[in-house]
């Protein structure tokens, strides 16, 4: 992959089955953010998560996954946060993530519509799928590379189904996991 930049992570392990970490977006304004890998359920070899990030709300311990900062530094925070794959990895080696956005949905577009501030979206909401879309990006944009050590698969909800993954196609949610090694007993 191209040269990134990527804020310092602080890692945190609040709960045996969720693992957190720690960085702080510094762009217009200075933002505690947060990465959570969550277990959803029992999943393959080792379970399957969900990747959530969001603004951190210290004196809640919550993270906020539906609030657009517009700090100006969404690479590197996007950066950031799939810098922390391969950490989690190393301590699950067999599990699968699972990324999809808030903002996906007829609900978001419900919510937003009914406080969107410039009305120009008449023909959709213009703010549903972004943050997947910016998943979609990053993994079609490094694809060569990141197939190399991981496995992706897409989630399409029209047909109900996770397929193999393939550049440029909309999917809803992108699931992940770790190549193994082939070994012979």
């Amino acid at each position: 992959m191209k040269t990134i930049s990527t804020y310092p992570i602080i890692e945190a392990d609040d709960e045996p089955k969720s693992r957190k970490f720690f960085f702080e977006s510094t762009g217009k304004q200075s933002i505690v953010k947060a990465v959570e890998y969550s277990f959803v359920m029992e999943y393959g070899l080792g379970g399957l998560y969900n990747l959530a990030f969001g603004d951190y709300d210290r004196a809640t311990g919550a993270i906020s996954d539906d609030k657009n900062s517009n700090n100006d530094d969404i690479w590197p925070v996007l950066n950031t946060v799939v810098n922390t794959v391969p950490t989690f990895f190393s301590e699950h080696p067999f599990a699968t993530i699972t990324v999809q956005g808030s903002d996906s949905g007829a609900e978001f577009e419900e919510q937003c519509k009914a406080i969107c501030a410039n009305k120009r979206c008449a023909g959709g909401c213009r703010n549903v799928d972004r943050r997947i879309k910016a998943y979609r990006f990053f993994v079609d944009r490094n694809y060569e590379e990141l197939k190399q050590t991981y496995v992706f698969s897409g989630y399409i909800s029209a047909l109900q189904r996770v397929v193999p993954y393939q550049r440029n196609v909309k999917y809803d949610a992108i699931f992940v996991s770790k190549k193994q090694p082939i070994t012979f007993a």
